[in-house]
């Protein structure tokens, strides 16, 4: 089994470049990149949840099925 390299993790880290680039306003979260899911980035706000996730709700990048899905999580 080989050791999965940093350029397994392309996906999630460039989204989170862009993202700091275009909505640098927007609420630092917790972020999560794992080599278990490379093509997996996670925010999660702990401190306030819902307050938030209203910057990110309102983001045009997001897609409908991630706001939706945020929203459940609440």
């Amino acid at each position: 089994m080989s050791t999965p390299t940093l350029s397994a993790l392309g996906a999630p880290l460039l989204l989170l470049r862009m993202f700091s680039a275009e909505y640098p306003h927007l609420p630092a979260p917790c972020l999560d990149v794992s080599t278990v899911y490379p093509d997996l980035l996670t925010l999660s706000f702990h401190d306030d949840p819902r307050l938030r996730l209203v910057g990110y709700s309102k983001t045009p990048a997001l897609s409908e099925e991630v706001r939706s899905r945020a929203e459940a999580d609440g």
